[in-house]
């Protein structure tokens, strides 16, 4: 009887685990395919599919963007860092915005999803640098 108590106790405990969602995973929006959403820096978008696809934001790793009033001889990029999740899997990539003639790519593959940065947000201003907080990203995400 105690065995049986025991077991009866492990296996509710272990199927109400089952049903939580991962730490990891927690989805601040909701997107759909092709659909280009915004992200703010550190938060997650989950496709609306029943594969668990998930783009995190995570920082923006250059920002050389001319700022907005000023002239400039090259208009610069922002690198942007991104965590993409398909189920256990999770890759990090780096994608850029602006000029890429020296290097660097504004899409990525992973597993059958294509990543496109769309636009960095806000635009750079002659003030100063934006916070790591104030950033934005529009994103599409396609299969």
């Amino acid at each position: 009887m105690k065995n049986s108590l025991f077991a009866f106790f492990a296996s509710f405990a272990l199927l109400s685990l089952m049903g939580c969602p991962a730490p990891g995973n927690k989805c601040d929006i909701h997107f759909e395919a092709v659909e280009p959403f915004s992200l703010g820096q550190g938060m997650t978008a989950c496709m609306n599919d029943a594969d668990a696809f998930s783009v995190r934001f995570d920082s923006v790793s250059g920002d050389s963007r001319c700022p907005v009033g000023v002239q400039c001889i090259w208009a610069g990029r922002a690198d942007v860092v991104l965590t993409l999740s398909h189920g256990t899997t999770s890759k990090t990539v780096t994608l850029a915005s602006g000029d890429l003639g020296q290097g660097g790519t504004g899409e990525a593959d992973f597993e059958r999803y294509h990543i496109k940065l769309e636009n960095v947000e806000p635009a750079k201003k002659e003030s100063g640098p934006v916070a790591q907080k104030d950033y934005k990203v529009v994103l599409s995400v396609s299969m």
